[in-house]
Protein backbone atom coordinates (compact mmCIF):
# COMPACT_ATOMS: atom_id res chain seq x y z
CA UNK A 1 0.00 0.00 0.00
CA UNK A 2 3.10 2.44 0.84
CA UNK A 3 4.36 1.72 -2.45
CA UNK A 4 1.01 2.30 -4.54
CA UNK A 5 1.20 6.17 -2.41
CA UNK A 6 4.88 6.51 -3.26
CA UNK A 7 4.05 6.03 -7.01
CA UNK A 8 0.81 8.05 -7.11
CA UNK A 9 2.52 11.13 -5.39
CA UNK A 10 5.70 10.40 -7.57
CA UNK A 11 3.47 11.06 -10.80
CA UNK A 12 1.48 13.82 -9.34
CA UNK A 13 4.46 15.52 -8.93
CA UNK A 14 5.71 14.72 -12.07
CA UNK A 15 2.52 16.39 -13.43
CA UNK A 16 2.05 19.43 -11.33
CA UNK A 17 4.86 20.98 -13.94
CA UNK A 18 2.81 20.65 -16.71
CA UNK A 19 -0.15 22.42 -15.65
CA UNK A 20 1.50 25.23 -14.65
CA UNK A 21 1.65 28.03 -17.48
CA UNK A 22 4.83 30.76 -18.52
CA UNK A 23 2.40 32.56 -20.04
CA UNK A 24 0.79 34.24 -16.99
CA UNK A 25 1.22 38.13 -16.81
CA UNK A 26 4.13 39.29 -14.40
CA UNK A 27 3.05 41.52 -11.62
CA UNK A 28 4.32 44.76 -13.66
CA UNK A 29 2.37 43.71 -16.48
CA UNK A 30 -1.08 43.16 -14.23
CA UNK A 31 -0.46 46.92 -12.86
CA UNK A 32 0.17 48.66 -16.49
CA UNK A 33 -2.83 47.25 -18.21
CA UNK A 34 -5.19 50.50 -18.84
CA UNK A 35 -8.36 50.10 -18.07
CA UNK A 36 -11.52 51.58 -20.14
CA UNK A 37 -13.92 53.96 -17.28
CA UNK A 38 -17.94 54.90 -18.48
CA UNK A 39 -18.61 58.22 -17.88
CA UNK A 40 -21.61 57.82 -15.42
CA UNK A 41 -18.98 54.96 -13.55
CA UNK A 42 -17.15 51.58 -13.84
CA UNK A 43 -17.24 49.30 -11.12
CA UNK A 44 -13.87 47.12 -10.59
CA UNK A 45 -13.84 43.53 -9.25
CA UNK A 46 -10.76 42.62 -8.67
CA UNK A 47 -9.81 45.91 -7.91
CA UNK A 48 -7.41 47.45 -10.22
CA UNK A 49 -4.57 50.00 -9.62
CA UNK A 50 -4.38 53.66 -9.58
CA UNK A 51 -2.04 53.89 -12.18
CA UNK A 52 -4.04 52.09 -14.68
CA UNK A 53 -7.28 54.76 -14.28
CA UNK A 54 -6.83 57.16 -17.15
CA UNK A 55 -6.55 61.30 -16.87
CA UNK A 56 -9.25 62.74 -15.32
CA UNK A 57 -10.98 60.08 -14.01
CA UNK A 58 -12.46 60.25 -10.29
CA UNK A 59 -11.16 57.51 -8.41
CA UNK A 60 -12.40 55.68 -5.02
CA UNK A 61 -8.87 55.50 -3.41
CA UNK A 62 -8.44 53.08 -1.41
CA UNK A 63 -4.74 52.15 -2.64
CA UNK A 64 -6.48 50.38 -5.22
CA UNK A 65 -9.57 51.64 -7.20
CA UNK A 66 -13.13 49.28 -6.69
CA UNK A 67 -14.84 52.08 -8.63
CA UNK A 68 -14.14 55.22 -11.26
CA UNK A 69 -16.26 57.34 -13.04
CA UNK A 70 -15.24 60.21 -15.82
CA UNK A 71 -17.81 62.75 -14.06
CA UNK A 72 -17.30 63.40 -10.78
CA UNK A 73 -21.29 63.20 -10.24
CA UNK A 74 -22.09 63.63 -6.57
CA UNK A 75 -18.61 62.88 -5.58
CA UNK A 76 -18.93 60.03 -3.45
CA UNK A 77 -18.77 56.17 -3.96
CA UNK A 78 -21.73 54.88 -4.77
CA UNK A 79 -20.10 51.06 -3.21
CA UNK A 80 -18.88 52.78 0.26
CA UNK A 81 -19.37 56.37 0.25
CA UNK A 82 -16.35 57.57 0.48
CA UNK A 83 -15.29 60.81 -1.41
CA UNK A 84 -13.50 60.23 -4.93
CA UNK A 85 -10.52 62.06 -6.11
CA UNK A 86 -10.05 63.36 -9.51
CA UNK A 87 -6.61 61.38 -10.81
CA UNK A 88 -3.84 62.89 -12.55
CA UNK A 89 -1.21 60.42 -14.05
CA UNK A 90 1.35 63.56 -13.91
CA UNK A 91 1.16 63.98 -10.26
CA UNK A 92 1.64 60.29 -9.39
CA UNK A 93 4.96 59.56 -7.81
CA UNK A 94 5.96 55.84 -9.15
CA UNK A 95 7.86 54.94 -5.99
CA UNK A 96 5.24 56.44 -3.72
CA UNK A 97 2.97 53.74 -2.13
CA UNK A 98 0.27 55.80 -1.57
Amino acid sequence: MKYLTYIAFLSAAMLLPACSSDDSPTPEQETSQAVEVAEDGTRFDPPEAKQNMPDGAWICDMGTVHFASMAAGDGKCPICGMSLKEYHAEHEDPDSSD
